[in-house]
């Protein structure tokens, strides 16, 4: 990797090298990677204005993935090469043809909170469907990144955008970001609706209060009770037989709750 002067001083963030470099060969392809590739995909956000003004292209893309500087700054949480690169509208709606992944994407699946502030407010897509058919904010649900979830509320995204599999607060629920779960909860996602069908054949119909029951969410679990969810008898069962006795305890809260519901009788004469 590297193997010319200007390549290896990109990818070691050596600005004062770049720019001490005669006329450099700013687009020389080296395994696929020209010198701007290098310093935007490790975050060497002089080195990327030095090559910029020396005549890289800002909205070039690589020859090993066809990755734009964006999207590997992006994914990388680059923030002063994103500022850079945005501000020369550098491939600001590029979907990678492999998954069909955005740069918001990339950025709130990871948990890049200034990376995703700065695309928000260049306008990019918050509705931009992956080849899963998933939105950043189900990514950024799915893997607890709270923050990046509340500055995609604040942009009006829509809570019960479904997916293929989960919706939004399932995601969070099943794997136990109790944060995410509250966050959407206040935000008024329907608590007992449905999945089509689920990742586990065997899962399907089951609620939020399903999964979070029987992988022993305890946090997840309390939530959801304290905020009116149902299923409480049989997903008691699923915590019984996982024997997680916390959770267990919290859904005979729920049982006892709907045992005390007032019941009518109707007598036909």
């Amino acid at each position: 990797m590297g193997s010319t002067p200007i390549h290896k001083a990109a990818l070691n963030g050596h600005d004062v090298v770049v720019s001490d470099l005669p006329k450099p060969d700013v687009m020389d392809i080296i395994d696929g990677w020209s010198p701007i590739h290098y310093a935007a995909t490790n975050g060497h956000d002089l080195v990327v204005k030095l090559l910029i003004e020396a005549g890289a292209s800002f909205d070039s893309k690589d020859d090993v993935n066809d990755l734009c500087l964006l999207y590997k700054a992006a994914t990388n949480g680059h923030d002063a090469v994103v500022e850079l690169l945005l501000n020369a509208v550098a491939c600001v709606d590029f979907k990678y043809f492999v998954n069909g992944s955005t740069p918001l994407h990339k950025s709130a699946a990871n948990g890049h909170n200034a990376v995703v502030k700065m695309l928000l407010k260049a306008g990019v897509s918050i509705y931009s469907r992956d080849d899963d058919e998933s939105t950043p904010l189900h990514h950024a649900a799915s893997n607890g990144h709270s923050v990046v979830v509340e500055l995609l509320l604040q942009n009006k995204v829509l809570v019960n955008v479904e997916d293929d599999v989960f919706l939004t607060l399932q995601m969070a629920a099943w794997n136990g970001h109790d944060t995410v779960v509250e966050i959407l909860i206040n935000e008024g996602t329907a608590m007992d609706l449905k999945d089509k069908f689920s990742i586990r054949k065997y899962l399907n119909g089951w609620t939020l209060l399903h999964y979070a029951a029987s992988d022993g969410r305890e946090a997840v679990v309390k939530m959801l009770v304290d905020s009116g969810a149902s299923n409480g008898g049989t997903s008691l069962h699923k915590a019984v037989w996982k024997k997680h006795l916390g959770v267990v305890e919290l859904l005979m809260k729920l049982v006892r709750r709907s045992m005390q519901k007032p019941k009518f009788y109707f007598i036909q004469y």
